[in-house]
């Protein structure tokens, strides 16, 4: 055999591309921070706005990761895709500090804002050939799925369920008037959110329903004493109002959040974009690629008269587990 042929059929070796993989699953730990603004417009120059405060809380990551379309040596796109959760429990306020200058305080006003969300995404990066391998940047823009579903305070929503509570002739007329305000609220969808919450809400006149509304969010939201929740409680079963009411302690506690400003929706294709700074490394790495990612993202849409900007910042560590 000729011995060029033979050093030609070793040397002609394929080099590899780095598209060895179809989809790449990357479970792991994130560090999120999310904020939601919502805005309704009372007058052509007056706006209300609820900005409710996530804080930063620890959770598990899950994200999908397509091959990379490459554009040149340091640049390309690819597809991402992850999923989460949402807990609001503090809603920003206007106050004053002890010099007597306007301060904004994230406190909490007893208010429950829950959801999920899911993102898939086309990103455009720059920097290293691999995910898995150096530093990468880059920005992305997709669609977010989303359901959103629990109470919070413009202004005044509050006094709602004492202004019911004095106005209303009897007990049924009371459960009513809750039962139409949460109806025509302008983030309530009876075909979205949280369906339990929706059926509950549309049989509110039942026998015994505005109690299991009240045990249910309390399991679903948590319990709280917080802002105003304590005196309203105490007002509703033993005020002026108790003897004509007969609230057993669940169904003050949800008649309270019914007199709130309530949503209950869903939104299938959110616009969202996103800024990363990525560093793919085998330290620290159970596997042979892990991932730690900084991200900062904005979703807006509309439902209604209000309008929405959620806002997330994410710290995730994942590793990669599955190539197919």
């Amino acid at each position: 055999m000729d011995p060029s042929i033979v050093g030609t059929d070793s040397s002609e070796k394929p080099a590899s591309t780095g598209h060895d993989y179809y989809l790449a699953i990357n479970p792991g730990v994130v560090v999120v921070g999310e904020d939601l603004v919502i805005t309704r417009n009372e007058t052509e120059t007056v706006k209300s706005i609820g900005e409710l405060d996530g804080g930063l809380r620890v959770s598990w990551h899950l994200d999908l990761t397509t091959a990379d379309l490459r554009l040149g040596r340091y640049a390309g796109f690819h597809v991402l895709a992850w999923a989460g959760s949402m807990h609001f429990q503090k809603q920003v306020i206007n106050t004053y500090d002890a010099e007597g200058k306007q301060d904004r305080v994230a406190s909490d006003l007893g208010t429950r804002m829950s959801g999920y969300y899911s993102v898939i995404a086309p990103v455009f990066y720059i920097g290293s050939q691999s995910r898995y391998d150096g530093f990468r940047f880059g920005i992305g823009y997709g669609a977010q799925s989303l359901r959103l579903s629990g109470n919070f305070l413009f202004r005044d929503e509050d006094e709602r369920v004492l202004l019911f509570s004095e106005t209303s002739s009897d007990r049924t007329a009371f459960i009513r008037n809750l039962r139409e305000t949460t109806l025509l609220s302008s983030g309530f969808n009876l075909t979205g959110g949280d369906p339990i919450s929706s059926y509950l809400i549309l049989n509110l006149s039942q026998p015994e329903v505005l109690e299991n509304y009240g045990r249910y969010i309390m399991l679903r939201d948590g319990f709280s004493l917080r802002g105003n929740n304590l005196f309203l409680l105490n007002y509703l079963m033993r005020g002026p109002v108790s003897g004509k009411l007969n609230l057993s302690f669940e169904e003050a506690y949800g008649a309270i959040s019914l007199g709130r400003n309530n949503l209950n929706l869903t939104r299938r294709a959110a616009g969202t974009g996103f800024i990363f700074m990525s560093l793919g490394t085998d330290a620290l790495c159970p596997t042979k690629g892990c991932v730690f990612q900084a991200s900062y993202g904005l979703t807006m849409f509309k439902e209604r008269e209000l309008r929405f900007a959620l806002t997330n910042f994410r710290l995730s560590y994942s590793f990669r587990l599955v190539l197919l």
